[in-house]
């Protein structure tokens, strides 16, 4: 059971490392996976839960999306 749990965070770590390297270079898949991310980080309070409020709230509206878009084009 504790291999489980350790092999699960490596796994969040990595998806949020990728995510990160991602958002930096304007990777339209990236967004989406910080919102995944986000949500996840909902449920791990005080400060995971802080971050996934931030995240969600930046990157989740619609206007978000049409600027991510619009960035990740510019490119």
């Amino acid at each position: 059971m504790l291999r489980l749990t350790g092999l699960g965070f490596v796994f969040v770590a990595a998806a949020a490392f990728f995510a990160g390297c991602g958002l930096i270079e304007r990777r339209p898949w990236a967004r989406m996976l910080s919102i995944v991310l986000g949500v996840l980080g909902l449920f791990h309070p005080p400060f995971a839960t802080a971050l996934g409020i931030y995240t969600v709230g930046v990157l989740a509206p619609a206007g978000a999306a049409q600027e991510f878009a619009q960035i990740t084009r510019v490119r």
